[in-house]
C-alpha cells in the first residue's frame, strides 16, 4: 500500500470513528487543538500527521494507535479496502475527469452502507467481466458524447481552421506535405521495409510522418491531411 493509500486509510477510520462518537470537525478540534481545516484535510486523505497528532486524535477517539496506523480497515469498510487494492483503480486517471481518488474516497464514505454496495459490485464487475481501463473510457466517451449530442464547438472550430487553410494552399499532395511541416515541422519520408504492412507511420521526436510509397498518390494525400487535421488539436 502506497503513501497516498495509507492516508486515505487513515482518512476513513478518523472520519468513521468521528461521526460514530457524534463529534463535529470543531469538538475534535478542540479536544485534539487541531484546527478543523486540518482535521478536514486528514479524513479527506491529503494529510498524513506526524506521531505526536496522531497519538492525540487515537486518545480523543479512544482508538488504540496501532489500530489507527494500521492499514487494516474494519470489516464493515472492507469494500473500500477492496477498491483501493484494486489494480484497476491504481491504474485510473481520475485526473481526466476532473477528480482524484481521494474525491471517490470521500464521496463514498459519506454513507457507508450504501457506498459498499455500490463498491461490491464495482469490484465484482470488473473482476467477473475482465473490464479493462480501455472499455470505460470507450463507454466514457460515449456517455459524454451522447450528453452533448456529439456536437464540441472547439472541435468544429478547429476544423473549419483545417478547412480554409487546405483551401488555401490545395489538397494536392506537395501542399499538404508543405502544410504539415508548417505545422508540426515534419517530413515526409518512405515507410522502413522492416514496418512492410503498414500505411503510415507518425513519429513525434523529431516530428517526421513515413508514407507507404507504393500507395497511390490520393492515398498519400489521404494521409497527410489526417495529420494536418490532427496537428491543430494537438493529437
Amino acid at each position: 500500500m502506497d503513501q497516498e493509500q495509507l492516508q486515505l486509510v487513515l482518512g476513513i477510520k478518523i472520519r468513521t470513528k468521528r461521526q460514530k462518537l457524534g463529534y463535529s470537525l470543531k469538538e475534535l478540534g478542540d479536544r485534539t487543538d487541531l484546527s478543523p481545516s486540518y482535521l478536514n484535510e486528514i479524513e479527506k486523505g491529503k494529510k498524513y500527521p506526524k506521531p505526536e497528532k496522531l497519538l492525540r486524535l487515537a486518545q480523543a477517539l479512544d482508538m488504540p494507535f496501532e489500530k489507527m496506523v494500521s492499514p487494516k480497515l474494519d470489516r464493515g469498510l472492507h469494500p473500500l479496502a477492496a477498491l483501493l487494492d484494486s489494480p484497476a483503480i491504481q491504474k485510473f486517471p481520475f485526473h481526466v475527469f476532473g477528480i482524484t481518488l481521494q474525491d471517490v474516497v470521500h464521496l463514498l464514505s459519506q454513507t457507508p452502507k450504501e457506498a459498499n454496495a455500490l463498491v461490491r459490485a464495482l469490484v465484482s464487475i470488473t473482476r467477473d467481466y475482465h473490464l479493462g481501463i480501455e472499455r470505460f473510457f470507450h463507454a466514457a466517451l460515449r456517455s459524454y458524447q451522447s450528453l452533448n449530442e456529439n456536437y464540441f464547438p472547439e472541435l468544429e472550430e478547429a476544423a473549419e481552421r483545417c478547412r480554409v487553410q487546405i483551401r488555401a494552399m490545395g489538397p494536392e499532395l506537395p501542399s499538404l506535405t508543405q502544410l504539415l511541416k508548417d505545422l508540426t515541422g515534419a517530413e515526409i519520408h518512405p515507410l522502413p521495409s522492416a514496418l512492410k504492412g503498414l500505411r503510415s507511420v507518425y513519429k513525434s521526436k523529431p516530428a517526421a510522418l513515413f508514407i507507404d510509397p507504393d500507395l497511390k498518390a490520393r492515398q498519400q494525400a489521404f494521409l497527410v491531411a489526417r495529420e494536418v487535421g490532427y496537428a491543430p488539436l494537438g493529437l
